[in-house]
């Protein structure tokens, strides 16, 4: 995979769980583990009912986490590509539930019947360093805008509390979206990669409140002096199918 394509599903897999399963621990425990795959032609809604399958395993072997699967719609070369993720309450759970998912001869066969299905392109594991944990389910339909980017030795305190003081102004412009922030600690050459999300419940919400953010002298001189501490890798667009 060329390097714009890969740093492309790193955005996209480090923020595709920003709704969902509630968190017992702080938000900062999470971890996410991640995998990219071009889906074959005609295959998705196959593909999806797999995967749910998947969850129904995991539910029955009392994994705490949940799947979701997002499908790029304005990404660059990772258009089209499908990223399922699975979101935990630490890393401490991620261990767990690999070891009792790997014993389980029922979720093995489920993702042994995926290959004539997909294509794998990558795959990754995340922690989140800032933001609201999940709550809730993910509606299909719902949007991710996310920005990739990585940050100068020494200045990721500096760079998240940045961010936080964005999630306060749009807070104060009534914007309707959940920001969240991830790190990747396994992906390959863009592991150390900041991965920085806003959730909206539409295309519509993400209209409205693109507007809002843009049109706010406060929010663009803090974006501006973003630059100074990053380099931005990519952004991405990405839409809820599932499962």
């Amino acid at each position: 995979m060329n390097t714009n394509l890969r740093q492309t599903v790193t955005v996209l897999l480090g923020m595709s769980l920003g709704i969902g399963l509630s968190l017992s621990a702080s938000a900062q425990d999470a971890a996410l583990s991640g995998v990219a795959v071009r889906v074959n032609p005609g295959k998705m809604d196959e593909y999806l009912s797999r995967v749910k399958k998947l969850q129904g395993v995991m539910d029955r072997l009392d994994v705490k986490a949940s799947i979701e699967a997002w499908q790029v719609t304005a990404g660059g070369p990772a258009t089209g590509t499908t990223f399922v993720a699975l979101e935990y309450p630490s890393l401490v759970a991620y261990a767990e539930s690999t070891t009792k998912t790997q014993g389980d001869p029922e979720f093995q066969k489920l993702i042994a019947g995926l290959d004539g299905l997909r294509t794998i392109q990558s795959s990754s594991l995340y922690r989140q360093i800032s933001g609201p944990g999940r709550e809730g389910d993910v509606p299909k339909g719902t949007v991710l805008q996310t920005v990739s980017v990585r940050v100068k030795p020494g200045r990721l305190d500096d760079y998240v509390a940045k961010i936080e003081k964005l999630r306060k102004i749009s807070k104060r412009l009534g914007a309707s979206n959940t920001m969240r922030v991830w790190q990747a600690t396994a992906a390959g050459e863009a592991t150390g990669t900041v991965v920085v999300g806003l959730i909206y419940k539409d295309l519509a919400t993400y209209a409205a409140d693109s507007t809002k953010i843009q049109g706010d002298a406060e929010w663009q001189k803090l974006v501006a002096g973003l630059d100074k501490m990053r380099t931005v890798v990519s952004v991405g667009l990405a839409r809820n199918v599932g499962p």
